[in-house]
């Protein structure tokens, strides 16, 4: 589908000071708003907890997430949504400044939010100590990500709870040593495998089941940076981004209660087949059934840095709430032939003491 975009400056009628009409912004450090001139602070209110709803909701029509615009950049095409008036001139992801606003509407609202609790100041700590680790990286690389400009945007994610209960049955199989004495009267061992039949009953509750709803950040890298307290999320409020954005979600209700299913069927799979010791799995077959299936549409806080590099573009990421940090760097091709002619150094001085320990004692000197 093709998107029509068009330019346009976003006005800054958002969020103002009460006291002086400046622009507040929302600070994780003591979790109000707090305006950018005259430092006055304005209470956001964090008492409301969410609470999960019928999955017949999840695939009702959905309320219209107001009070909001979205954006796209027309170089990787991320699209995020912001709140109304803010001002974003760089995308999160690739860094460029080919942003666009796009008349799409943002999709349905989020039911709660796990706000920021790390600053922008603690997450680039946090990344300063993750380059300092990265031993082979280029130094060039190390140097300037430290100096990288950081995004923090909120990402889409379901949560599900269900009850379970799964029939089960397959045959497993555990290997053993047989062995025997051939007609030439020398030893030879096989390896065999005895075959068993399993079958039986499987219950399992899940709670706060996380399925990543928008295509920005990969699942494996919201796993790696994961937990997020969802349990603890608080009921949505546009006021959460003013300073922030957050992405839109690429896959419907429907699609993400089909891939919890899996992330389900695939846990109870393995769970199952812990209780047995087994080297091989012959045939396995399942039937689970669902119930009390509830959901929650949460918005996730994730700081994005982004560093390019011989013309390559490495992205980092930030858990907004712990500082856990998840990312690639390239690899200085030196440092790893450095690194390996140390140890053939190593290896051959070895050699070498041992060869003159040979020598003396060969001439009784030791």
């Amino acid at each position: 589908m093709t998107i029509k975009s068009t330019k346009s400056k976003l006005a800054t009628q958002d969020y103002n000071c009460a006291c002086c009409g400046g622009k507040t912004l929302f600070n994780p450090k003591n979790q109000m708003l707090e305006c950018l001139y005259c430092g006055s602070v304005f209470d956001v209110d964090k008492t409301q907890k969410v609470s999960e709803q019928s999955l017949d909701k999840l695939f009702a029509n959905a309320k219209v997430w107001n009070g909001t615009e979205t954006v796209q950049c027309n170089n990787c095409g991320c699209k995020v949504v912001i709140s109304k008036g803010e001002l974003t001139n760089r995308c999160s992801f690739c860094g460029t400044d080919n942003i666009v606003k796009v008349s799409e509407i943002g999709g349905m609202k989020p039911q709660g939010i796990c706000p920021f609790v790390f600053t922008t100041a603690d997450a680039m700590g946090v990344v300063k100590e993750w380059v300092k680790s990265k031993k082979y990286a280029p130094n060039r690389f190390k140097k300037d990500a430290k100096s990288s400009r950081l995004k923090g945007l909120y990402t889409p994610a379901f949560t599900f709870d269900a009850s379970t209960d799964t029939e089960y049955s397959g045959e497993l199989g555990e290997d053993y040593e047989e062995t025997r004495t051939g007609f030439d009267g020398k030893t030879h061992t096989t390896t065999r495998t005895r075959w068993f039949k399993i079958s039986g009953r499987y219950r399992r509750v899940f709670d706060d089941l996380l399925v990543q709803a928008g295509s920005n950040i990969p699942e494996d890298v919201l796993d790696s940076i994961g937990p997020y307290p969802t349990n603890n999320s608080i009921k949505y409020d546009n006021q959460y981004l003013a300073g922030y954005s957050a992405s839109t979600y690429s896959k419907n209700g429907e699609a993400t209660w089909q891939e919890g299913k899996q992330k389900m069927e695939s846990r109870i799979k393995k769970e199952i087949l812990s209780k047995y010791s087994y080297d091989r799995v012959s045939k396995f077959s399942a039937k689970t059934g669902y119930y009390d299936v509830s959901f929650k549409y949460l918005l996730l806080p994730v700081y994005v840095g982004h560093h390019s590099y011989k013309n390559k573009t490495y992205n980092f990421y930030i858990n907004g709430v712990t500082g856990k940090i998840f990312g690639k760097t390239p690899v200085s091709a030196w440092k790893i032939i450095w690194k390996i002619l140390k140890i053939l150094g190593i290896i051959a001085s070895i050699g070498l003491v041992i060869a003159l320990v040979n020598i003396l004692i060969a001439l009784n000197l030791i």
